[in-house]
């Protein structure tokens, strides 16, 4: 009869503590997963925060570039572009050699306190005034 009772090796299930184990070791996996999701999602936005800002100084670049006449040239505005607005202003400071500017385009976000996000430059003949 105790060899009925007595259960073999193999038909042995888990204990309790193996199992709150267990159940550690999952719930510890899926807050990981979910802390790396919450970041990755926080990375997209900042990630698209600056390509629009980027995009915005190369509009704002191509446009000054492009005016006939420094006097047609703004040098700081309010630019929107996929629902963002975004205040940029253009540098212009004497180029390396006469008659070149240095233009430099620098976009900031006015919802972060005028935080520059993007910048950007290059050479420009002089024209105009």
């Amino acid at each position: 009869m105790a060899g009925r009772c007595a259960m073999r090796q193999s038909e042995r299930g888990l204990t309790l503590i193996e199992v709150l184990v267990a159940i550690l070791i999952l719930g510890t996996a899926v807050a990981s997963l979910l802390a790396l999701t919450g970041q990755q999602t926080r990375n997209a936005d900042a990630l698209r925060e600056n390509m629009l800002a980027r995009i915005t100084a190369e509009n704002i670049m191509v446009a000054t570039v492009l005016a006939e006449d420094r006097n047609q040239r703004d040098d700081q505005g309010t630019a929107e572009i996929a629902g963002r607005s975004y205040d940029w202003q253009v540098i212009r400071r004497e180029g390396p050699l006469e008659g070149l500017e240095i233009l430099t385009v620098e976009i900031s976000d006015p919802a972060q306190d005028g935080r520059v996000l993007a910048t950007m430059g290059t050479l420009n003949p002089e024209t105009g005034p």
